[in-house]
């Protein structure tokens, strides 16, 4: 059997839920919202990047865009681009 991998739109959908869930319950945030003012920073720091490779996809510098995709990847920092906007998670 093969495994297919869900959709990014779907994926992204999933992930949007599940933080709106979350505003509501309130059981992941230990795993959803920085704690400490290493994370808020570190938060801060990753967004950062990410509206910088932003803007380097609308000027269609897709050389420097995928380099920046790749270094963030290589410390564990996945990027899921959608039309308007890039999120993101920290993989363990």
């Amino acid at each position: 059997m093969i495994e297919q991998k869900p959709a990014f739109p779907i994926a992204l959908s999933i992930m949007e839920f599940i933080k709106e869930l979350n505003i509501i319950l309130g059981i992941l945030d230990k795993y959803l919202i920085p704690t400490t003012d290493v994370e808020k920073k570190l938060n801060q720091v990753i967004e950062t990047i990410v509206r910088i490779r932003h803007k380097f996809r609308v000027e269609k510098d897709y050389k420097t865009s995928d380099w920046i995709r790749a270094e963030l990847a290589k410390v564990g920092v996945k990027l899921f681009d959608a039309k308007d906007k890039t999120t993101w998670i920290i993989e363990y």
